[in-house]
C-alpha cells in the first residue's frame, strides 16, 4: 500500500496537469521553449541526433549555420522527440502537452526510484512513503516539475544514484557489470556525479575510521578502487566522457569549427568558473556570486525545498527575515537529524550522503547554479534525510494513517499548483495559439527575421526558436522572404495574419525559388 500512496501521487501529476500550453514569461518558459526547439529539432534529421539546435541561420553567402547544445547528454531531449514523433501531431499546443507529460513521466520515476531508495535503507515503506511524498511535495520541485529541458530526468538520475548507494553501500565484491548501471543516472544528466562524489567522501571517512589510519596506511590504492562508490564513479565519468565528448565532437564538425571552439564547449568554461571569471565576477559577484550572495541564495532555495506542500503553504521570499526563517528551519533539521541518530546509528553515512549531494553540486557549478533558480530541485536530497529521519520518529501505530493523510495533501498541491500554472500561462496560450497561424503562412525553407522584444512582449527568446523551427533565420529585415513581429506600428510589406500580439509580414513575392533552401555549410 505504501507503493501505491506514492504511485497515486506521481499519477496526479499526469492527470492534473494543466492544459494552458503557453510558455510562462519566467526560466520555466524560457527554459521549455528551449527544450522544445532542441526536441523538434532532433525529428529534423538535419543535424546528428547527438547534435540538437535551437536555430539555423541562412547567411548572406548562401550557407547555413546551426546554433547548436551540445552540453548536457541528448538523451532527456531525444525522449521528447520519440513522443511528440510518436502523436504525428502538428498543432504546437499538443506537442507541449506531450513535453510537459514527458517531464511528469520522469518526476514519477523519480518519486518511486527515492521511495524504493529509502526503504531500502529505512526498512519502513509507511515511513519511507511519507518522507519521499513529503519532499516532493515542496514549491520548487512541484512548480519545475514540467518544465520542458534535462533537468526532471536529472533528478530522477539523481534518484537512481541515491538507489545504487542504498543497495551496494555494502557490496566490497562489486563487480564491473553491476557498476554500469552508473550508466543509466549519468545518460541523464551530469547532477548524478554529486551523489557519487559525496558517497566516495563519506565512504571513505567511514572505512579509515573503522580501519583506523595505522591499518589504512598500509593498504594499497587497488583496495580504495574496489569500494562501490568509486567503481561507479569511474564508470559514470568514462561514460560522461564519452558522451560529452561524441557530442561536443559532432558539435565543432557542424559548425566548421575546432573541439575547443565549439559554442557549447567555450559555455562549459564559463559555467565551471574556467573562463571569463574575473568579468563574471565584476558583473554579477554582488548579486550572485561573491560568497554572501551565493550563499544568502542557496540558503532560501534549500529552505524552499524543506518546506512540503508547494502552492498550498507559503514560500520564503529574499527579504530581510529570510536569514532568520532559513536558520529556523536549518536548526530544526539539525534538532530532528540530532533525535533520529541517537535511534538509528546506520543512518549517519545515509543521511550525509542525501543531505550534502546538492551542495557537491551547487558549489563547484557555483556560475551554473547561481543564476538558475531551478536548480534548487537538486537539493532533494536533504529534504529527503530531514523526513526521512522525522518519519523514523513517528509512532509505528500511525505511520500508515499519516501516509494517507500526507497523499491527500500532496494531491491538493498538485492541483493548486496547476491552477497557478493555468493563470500564469494564460498569456502565453495565446501567444502559442498566434505563432500556429504564422506556421501555417511559412512555406519550408523560409527565411524569417525576427522582431520581438522578449522581455517587453513576454515572448521567452528559445520558445519564437521552438515556434520557427524549420524556418531560417537572416540577420537583416532586407534579406527575408518574411517577417515576424510584436511590433503593433510595423507596416512594411503585406501582413499575412492579424493576431492580436505577433504577425507575420510577407517581405518578397511568392515565386518557385523565394524561399530556396540555403546550401548546408557541413555534409552531415
Amino acid at each position: 500500500m505504501a507503493l501505491a500512496l506514492v504511485f497515486i501521487c506521481g499519477l496526479s501529476l499526469l492527470a492534473l496537469q494543466t492544459r494552458k500550453n503557453g510558455f510562462d514569461n519566467d526560466q520555466h518558459g524560457f527554459l521549455s521553449g528551449h527544450g522544445m526547439a532542441l526536441a523538434v529539432s532532433i525529428l529534423s534529421h538535419e543535424t546528428p541526433v547527438t547534435v540538437p539546435f535551437m536555430e539555423k541561420y541562412a547567411d548572406s553567402d548562401g550557407k547555413v549555420r546551426y546554433l547548436p547544445y551540445t552540453r548536457f547528454p541528448f538523451f532527456s531531449f531525444w525522449f521528447i522527440s520519440k513522443a511528440i514523433e510518436s502523436t504525428s501531431s502538428t498543432v504546437m499546443a499538443d506537442q507541449i502537452f506531450v513535453g510537459r507529460q514527458v517531464m511528469n513521466v520522469f518526476y514519477l520515476l523519480a518519486m518511486l526510484t527515492a521511495f524504493t531508495a529509502l526503504t531500502r535503507l529505512m526498512s519502513d515503506p509507511f515511513a519511507s512513503a511519507m518522507a519521499t511524498i513529503l519532499a516532493f511535495s515542496s514549491y520548487p520541485l512541484l512548480y519545475y516539475s514540467d518544465m520542458i529541458f534535462n533537468d526532471t530526468p536529472s533528478l530522477f538520475g539523481m534518484m537512481f544514484a541515491v538507489l545504487l548507494f542504498a543497495f551496494y553501500r555494502r557490496d566490497h565484491t562489486l563487480g564491473w557489470g553491476k557498476a554500469c548501471l552508473a550508466i543509466i543516472p549519468i545518460s541523464m544528466g551530469w547532477q548524478p556525479f554529486a551523489v557519487f562524489g559525496v558517497w566516495i567522501v563519506v565512504d571513505s571517512l567511514f572505512w579509515a575510521r573503522s580501519l583506523g589510519w595505522r591499518e589504512l596506511a598500509s593498504r594499497r590504492i587497488v583496495s580504495l578502487l574496489k569500494r562501490p562508490p568509486v567503481r561507479f564513479a569511474i564508470v559514470g565519468i568514462v561514460w560522461g566522457v564519452f558522451i560529452l565528448g561524441t557530442q561536443l565532437a559532432m558539435e565543432s564538425h557542424v559548425q566548421g569549427v575546432a573541439f575547443m571552439g565549439a559554442d557549447s564547449f567555450k559555455s562549459m568554461m564559463v559555467r565551471l568558473g574556467m573562463a571569463n571569471r574575473d568579468e563574471m565576477y565584476q558583473s554579477f559577484g554582488e548579486g550572485f556570486l561573491n560568497t554572501w550572495p551565493f550563499a544568502k541564495g542557496q540558503g532560501i532555495r534549500l529552505a524552499n525545498v524543506l518546506l512540503p506542500f508547494g502552492a498550498t503553504l507559503p514560500r520564503i521570499q529574499p527579504g530581510p527575515r529570510a536569514v532568520l526563517y532559513v536558520c529556523i528551519l536549518i536548526a530544526s533539521l539539525a534538532l530532528v537529524w540530532f533525535i533520529a541518530a541517537k535511534r538509528q546509528k546506520d543512518w549517519h553515512a545515509a543521511g550525509l550522503v542525501l543531505f550534502l549531494s546538492g551542495f557537491m553540486w551547487a558549489i563547484p557549478m557555483k556560475f551554473f547554479v547561481a543564476f538558475h533558480e531551478f536548480q534548487a530541485i537538486y537539493y532533494i536530497g536533504a529534504s529527503l534525510a530531514f523526513y526521512a529521519m522525522a518519519s523514523s520518529l513517528v509512532d509505528q501505530r500511525w505511520r500508515q494513517s499519516i501516509a494517507v493523510v500526507v497523499c491527500g495533501l500532496f494531491i491538493v498541491s498538485v492541483w493548486r499548483m496547476n491552477r497557478l500554472k493555468t493563470d500564469l500561462r494564460a498569456y502565453g496560450e495565446g501567444i502559442t495559439s498566434q505563432f500556429q497561424d504564422i506556421r501555417k503562412e511559412l512555406p519550408p525553407g523560409a527565411k524569417l527575421w525576427v522582431n520581438i522584444d522578449n522581455y517587453n512582449h513576454q515572448i521567452p527568446a528559445y520558445a519564437v526558436s521552438y515556434f520557427l523551427m524549420g524556418s531560417y533565420m537572416v540577420d537583416k529585415q532586407e534579406r527575408a522572404d518574411y517577417v515576424v513581429t510584436a511590433y503593433s506600428d510595423f507596416k512594411t510589406g503585406t501582413p499575412l495574419t492579424h493576431n492580436k500580439h505577433v504577425n507575420i509580414f510577407q517581405m518578397t513575392p511568392i515565386g518557385p525559388n523565394s524561399a530556396a533552401t540555403p546550401t548546408k555549410q557541413t555534409e552531415l
